[in-house]
């Protein structure tokens, strides 16, 4: 097989960091990442992509290592406490990698519908308004700390699949409110998603 699909199967996030700070863990892993590219794009080694994949991997590998760089650096602000020069750096290479991230739009599925849920309780009353379904005000982002996908400060809408999954995600509460939001379907109001469910191994298939 194609060195380079090969690599698919080799990076398939294992991301185990052990006792390794973020940091030094994708430090090592970006640079054997970048080395076994590198290795892996000669046309000779690859029949089946070609050579003109083969120059275009070739093309973006600086890129990619720059990124990785920058990525890097953003973790070592970030544990120096430095968070407004991480979120600035962090921006900046999320906006430099957007040609290498995997996109859809809305409209690639007959449907999309997307749930939240807020638990209710003695501690927590609130109106049962549009506004207290979405996520936190930006007038009130002190209230925001550190999430999956959000910093603190940084309001942000978590979403999900299906109604239950936001129960148990919002810790299975007795009573709570819930909403529903209706993606954009038609070619006029599509929208677009950066996706992180996309997975190597089908995309190596693909090429087979």
């Amino acid at each position: 097989m194609d060195k380079l699909l090969n690599l698919l199967e080799k990076y398939r996030c294992h991301l185990n960091r052990g006792n390794k700070t973020s940091a030094e863990f994708l430090r090592k892993n970006f640079a054997e990442y970048i080395e076994d590219v590198g290795d892996a794009i000669l046309p000779a080694d690859n029949p089946l992509v070609g050579k003109e994949m083969c120059n275009m991997v070739s093309a973006e590998l600086a890129n990619i290592e720059s990124n990785a760089n920058h990525i890097i650096e953003v973790l070592e602000l970030y544990s120096k406490g430095r968070i407004v020069s991480a979120s600035q750096k962090a921006f900046a290479v999320f906006e430099n990698m957007k040609p290498q991230l995997m996109q859809r739009y809305s409209g690639a599925y007959r449907f999309e519908t997307y749930y939240r849920i807020r638990g209710i309780n003695e501690s927590s009353s609130f109106t049962l308004e549009r506004k207290e379904l979405f996520h936190i005000p930006c007038n009130k982002n002190y209230l925001v700390g550190t999430e999956r996908y959000s910093m603190p400060g940084h309001p942000c809408l978590y979403l999900a699949s299906q109604a239950e999954l936001c129960w148990y995600e919002c810790g299975k509460p007795d009573k709570f409110a819930i909403s529903r939001f209706d993606i954009p379907q038609s070619e006029d109001e599509y929208m677009k998603f950066i996706d992180f469910s996309e997975k190597l191994m089908p995309l190596m298939h693909a090429f087979l």
